[in-house]
């Protein structure tokens, strides 16, 4: 495709700032030809959706493979390749919902299992609060732990929508699930230790104190939300 710049303008035609190449360095439009042309908009189409997966790919296999230094990235300005942390997180929490909502007994289920993950979401804000402080003097200030702290539970969702499908099977499951509820803890507490060793690595001392201390502050403000959920659900129920 030809993007060299015409002769017949100088200027951006969205926002009238004047060129030096083929992006405008204000509003980023390209420049390209006098009128739009069928080849135009379907490059363009087929350019933003391979795009797309390209970076959900990249996302996705870096919180898998190196969960902290991916976060550290995207924090530190290597933001083109990955989805924002709450983009992210949004979309893989829309996946659990799928997977609950194909239970067929989803109506029958109490509010913690139902909303739990949703409550999650929303908590991520009060949640990087332990975290912050746990990693005090590491040099990330709130925002960039947040984004962090989205990317891990963005990625936990991911599990957690197969474990939520599994329910399907019902009462062959039924004996299991304290086993399965465990598993899921216990993996939680792992990745959430894995990705905040490379994320802070480097950066303070005193690493295992100060991931144990951020995981039991996660764990209690979690158990907390949820102790809640399940006493508004009584009440309610009432």
């Amino acid at each position: 495709m030809s993007d060299v710049a015409p002769t017949f303008t100088t200027e951006c035609r969205n926002c009238g700032t004047a060129l030096h190449g083929e992006f405008c360095s204000r509003c980023g439009q390209g420049h390209r030809h006098e009128r739009l042309r069928v080849r135009d908009w379907v490059a363009d189409c087929v350019g933003a959706l391979t795009d797309a997966d390209s970076r959900v790919l990249h996302t996705l296999l870096g919180l898998a493979l190196r969960p902290g230094q991916t976060a550290r990235e995207y924090v530190e300005g290597h933001r083109i390749p990955y989805v924002a942390p709450l983009r992210y997180a949004l979309g893989t929490c829309a996946l659990w919902w799928l997977a609950v909502a194909s239970n067929p007994g989803a109506a029958s289920l109490g509010w913690v299992v139902k909303y739990g993950q949703a409550l999650n979401l929303a908590l991520v804000p009060v949640l990087t609060l332990p975290v912050l402080l746990s990693f005090a003097r590491s040099g990330y200030n709130y925002a960039e732990q947040l984004a962090f702290n989205f990317y891990v539970i963005g990625q936990v969702f991911l599990w957690r929508a197969p474990l939520a499908l599994a329910y399907l099977l019902g009462p062959a499951v039924a004996p299991f699930a304290l086993y399965i509820n465990l598993f899921d803890q216990l993996l939680f507490w792992a990745y959430f230790a894995w990705a905040l060793w490379g994320f802070h690595r480097g950066r303070v001392r005193f690493m295992p104190l100060r991931i144990v201390g951020a995981e039991v502050g996660v764990t209690l403000v979690g158990a907390a939300a949820n102790v809640a959920l399940a006493l508004l659900e009584r009440h309610v129920g009432r």
